[in-house]
């Protein structure tokens, strides 16, 4: 009796577990020959990367990445997207899409991230940020710092890392590249967001030239010039370096531009847009802050730039319809008295007159009976 209580017992567990275990999707791997041509390189070294590795490192990413680009050029629709990447490279869809991103957004810096060997969800969480502050997280990284998800998610919403990130029990190079790292940070955040703000004035002032008027150049030099100080020093910060004078005797530090071209031309443009007595003409102001904008607007790239000029509308929007709302106003006349109001005014007058008519006469009644 035990033993057939105990081979019950053993049927029913295996009848049951046909209804509750998930009935997983049967992956029909895709023989090389039988892959579509214009994906069969990228598909085959990322399936042998995959198969060496046994999971997604730095490397596999990439290609997986590539792979899955051109996979999604080749599918209709997600559906055939994820049966494609699951029957091609064994991987989810989401998988591919993330690798995907990698392989578009942080392509400029492969050669950097590979020796580093991070994580696959870092490198998802990187392929959202902005190409200025990958620079940045990556020179910490080389500087031997840790680079989690939560670090990687705070500078892409804007924040800082936290600068305990690196023991100061690490000296030498190491430690100096990690403070680089650092002040690089926190100086491109400043020149940005200070470049932005010029753009946007500069927008503004432009209005009344487009519209063939003259700028005023007093408003515009209280609104650039110190401005333009600021960027000009953030830009010396980072082209400059600083060295001894020539000469055996010498004790004076000069200056070696480490940069050439465009960045420079940007520094000169400050550098004279931050002197108001090197500004030109009032009738010329127009014209050269029309010539500077551009370099303004490389500086900051193409989504940054876009932003400033949608922030100008913006402003120039609400300040039009500002000034259409108080001419308005100024031409709405004013309510003229109401017929009411002037009918009483008339008969509070006769009431007036009469009371006085009515004292006249009682004067003249009393003064006839003495």
């Amino acid at each position: 009796m035990c033993n057939a209580s105990f081979f019950n017992a053993i049927a029913k567990e295996k009848i049951m577990a046909q209804f509750t275990q998930p009935k997983t999707a049967k992956v029909t791997e895709v023989k090389p020959e039988d892959l579509p041509e214009e994906v069969r390189e990228s598909v085959l070294a990322a399936r042998d990367m995959l198969r060496s590795f046994g999971r997604m490192e730095t490397s596999s990413v990439f290609l997986c990445g590539k792979a899955a680009a051109e996979i999604k050029a080749l599918s209709p629709d997600q559906k055939d997207f994820a049966r494609n990447c699951k029957n091609w490279l064994n991987i989810s869809r989401r998988s591919a899409e993330n690798a995907a991103s990698v392989y578009a957004n942080l392509g400029t810096f492969q050669e950097r991230l590979l020796p580093l060997g991070l994580r696959q969800t870092v490198l998802y969480a990187l392929a959202k940020a902005e190409p200025e502050q990958v620079e940045a997280l990556l020179e910490r990284c080389e500087a031997g710092a840790k680079l989690t998800v939560a670090q990687v998610n705070r500078v892409v919403k804007g924040d800082s890392v936290k600068s305990d990130t690196v023991s100061d029990s690490v000296g030498g190079l190491t430690s100096m590249r990690a403070v680089a790292a650092l002040q690089f940070q926190e100086l491109s955040k400043s020149f940005l967001s200070n470049l932005e703000e010029i753009a946007v004035d500069t927008h503004l002032l432009l209005q009344s030239h487009h519209d063939g008027k003259r700028v005023e150049k007093g408003r515009a030099k209280d609104l650039l010039v110190q401005k333009a100080r600021l960027a000009r020093t953030h830009l010396d910060l980072v082209l400059y370096v600083p060295t001894l004078s020539s000469g055996q005797a010498s004790t004076e530090v000069a200056f070696a531009a480490v940069a050439e071209g465009r960045w420079l031309e940007l520094r000169e443009g400050f550098v004279r847009l931050s002197v108001p007595e090197a500004w030109p003409e009032a009738a010329e102001v127009g014209t050269w802050l029309e010539e500077l904008l551009p370099q303004f607007e490389w500086a900051l790239g193409d989504k940054r730039a876009a932003k400033a000029k949608a922030s100008a509308l913006r402003a120039q929007k609400l300040a039009a319809e500002k000034l259409s709302a108080k001419a308005k106003a100024a031409r709405k006349p004013r309510r003229a008295p109401s017929p009411k109001s002037a009918t009483n005014k008339t008969r509070e007058e006769k009431r007036a007159e009469l009371a006085a008519f009515m004292e006249r006469t009682m004067d003249d009644i009393l003064e006839s009976q003495r």
